[in-house]
Formats: structure tokens, sequence, C-alpha cells
């Protein structure tokens, strides 16, 4: 994918094509990005490296204005006013040049939104695990509306649980904080089930914990970590749990519980362990796609989505495994010293 991408550029900036393309790409408006929620680390992650990509290729003072928008995990609020802005917006009198959406819900309410109020402007898909049975595009390899994109890295719950439980040979019960879909949205969340079908092959009690609006979490995961013994809490990668992981950080450091968050920027944000990949992955890809509707003045449509296939990765914090009381092995503190397994 790399090699491709990199003929792709080639051909976008050869000689005097390149000046006269990025002058189009300046004339065509504004970008729109779109996020869950203000504090998903993992979000932010992606739509920093999808700038910084965007800037890369056609020059810092050659970069299309990019608005960021916050949905508030908040159905209402994205349906009833991240949307309209995005529709009513007018740039010079021109409209957005086309939308980055990021993650499973806010890609498909925005999809279905704009094809509902027949509004056609492209949109460019990131981090969505299955856009075909979400109804985002057609098929994978013929998208066959004004939406593309890239699909995120499906979590191996059995790879994620194996190393941790290497880790920590004494995990018995798991607290798997998820979101509890009451936004109205009709979202399907089967890595609810896929999770608790991983831990019942390792022989671990898995209790679930649903968070719903934002204050909610702090009391029910709080009850939850005090009615059960709970040896780690593994949140998912859901609507509330990446909006509240501040509240999760600061309850398992003051119950002295572990925090496995649901991808690597997690633990920079304080989780003592991380799962998957930061979301930086997605920036390069996505930046080329909008650089071929903007510059090659190709239609979303014709435009196959990304298919991200590597395997995802477990990374720890040091201090915050001591501050949520993680006491480790010989043995264990051996195993995180193996690059080729565990990441810092």
């Amino acid at each position: 994918m790399f090699l491709q991408a990199a003929r792709r550029l080639t051909s976008f900036f050869g000689g005097g094509l390149a000046k006269r393309r990025t002058k189009c790409l300046l004339s065509s408006g504004k970008i729109a990005v779109v996020i869950s929620h203000h504090k998903n680390v993992w979000a932010l992650e992606v739509t920093q490296r999808f700038i910084a990509s965007l800037r890369d290729l056609v020059g810092i003072n050659q970069t299309p204005g990019i608005d960021i928008l916050s949905a508030n995990s908040d159905y209402n609020h994205l349906a009833q006013t991240v949307i309209p802005t995005i529709i009513d917006f007018r740039h010079e009198g021109r409209p957005y040049a086309a939308v980055v959406t990021i993650g499973d819900w806010a890609s498909q309410v925005v999809r279905d939104e704009f094809e509902a109020q027949g509004v056609v402007v492209p949109q460019v898909f990131l981090g969505v695990e299955k856009p075909a049975s979400l109804g985002l595009v057609d098929s994978l390899d013929a998208p066959g509306r004004a939406v593309t994109g890239v699909t995120t890295v499906r979590v191996d719950f059995d790879l994620q649980l194996r190393k941790l439980k290497a880790v920590l040979p004494q995990i018995g019960t798991i607290l798997m904080v998820g979101d509890s879909s009451e936004h109205g949205i009709a979202m399907p969340y089967a890595s609810h089930d896929a999770f608790a079908s991983a831990c019942a092959k390792l022989s671990l009690r898995v209790i679930p914990c649903l968070v719903g609006r934002e204050g909610d979490t702090q009391q029910v995961v709080r009850a939850a970590l005090r009615e059960h013994k709970i040896d780690v809490v593994c949140m998912m990668q859901d609507i509330c749990t990446q909006r509240d992981i501040d509240v999760l950080i600061s309850l398992c450091t003051k119950e002295q519980v572990p925090l496995c968050g649901s991808d690597l920027s997690s633990v920079c944000h304080g989780a003592a362990f991380g799962f998957g990949e930061t979301g930086g992955s997605y920036g390069p890809y996505a930046a080329n796609i909008l650089c071929d509707i903007m510059l090659n003045k190709r239609t979303a449509d014709t435009i196959p989505v990304i298919r991200l296939t590597y395997e995802p990765r477990m990374c720890f914090n040091t201090e915050a495994m001591i501050r949520q009381g993680v006491v480790l092995s010989t043995q264990a503190k051996d195993l995180l010293s193996m690059n080729s397994v565990f990441h810092r």
C-alpha cells in the first residue's frame, strides 16, 4: 500500500503540474472533520496525523482550511447541530469540499443524514470495521456512492487476553466497560460478544459494565468495582468509554485496578495497558484519498476502500501500572522487556 501511495504522489506532483493542481486544491474550499467527542484520544490522534499528512503532500501554505467538529457523543447534537452546520456552510461561496468522519458511529450518522437530505459531499471515513455491513458503501472495491475511506484494524481479543494473562497470570475476573447504546443509535456492538467469547476460552469471568449518558460512568463503574472483585478493567472502543477515559483512569488509580485501553493512545493518556493501534496509521491513507478527490477530481465512489490488515500491538505504561496497583513477577518483567511481544 505504501508503494502504491508513493507512486500516486509522484504522479500528483510532477513538475509544473503540481503548482497548478495545488492552486486547484486551494480553490476547492475547506474540509470538515467529524469526531465522536473532543476527549476521544484515539480520534484526535487520527485527526492530527491526517492533517500532518495532508500538509506533507501539498505544503503547509497550500493546505486547505480544516474545521474539526465534535459530535459530543450525542446523536441529537450530531444530527441537529453538526450536520446542519456542514450542510449550510459556505466558504467564498463554496460548500465544504469534503467531509472526513472518524469511527463507525459518526460515519454512519453523517452518511444517513446526507442521504436523507440529498446532500452530495464526498465523505471519507476512517476507522470503520465493516463499512459494507453498515451500509456506508456497496462494497469495498466499488463503494458505489459518494463515500470511501479506510477500514479499522479488527481487534483480536484472543490475542489481547493471552498477552494480558501472560503478564498478569492472576487474572480471574474482568470488568468490560462498554457503551449501553442509549443514544437512539442502532449500532451493532458485536465487539462486546466477541470479547466475552474470548474471555470464556481462557476461563476468565467477564462482568459487563455498560455506561450511557455523560456523567454516569463514574457512578456505574465505581459501583461495579466495589461490588465485585475485579482484577482488570478492559475498555471497549465505544462512544462513551472513549469520552470518559479520564474518569476511568482516575477510578482505576483510586481502586488500584489496572486499566487496559482499547487503543495504544490510551496508554499515553494513562491506561496501564493498551491494545490495538494509535490511530496515526490512517492519516497518510486519508490524505491520499483527499488528494485523489480534490486534485485528480476523482469521485469517492470510484476509489476502493483501503483495508488495514496488520497485527495490532499491545503496549504498556510503567508509571500507570504502578499507580494502578500492578505488581509484576520477575517473569512478567522479563516478558515486558521483549519488544517483539510488547511495546513501550
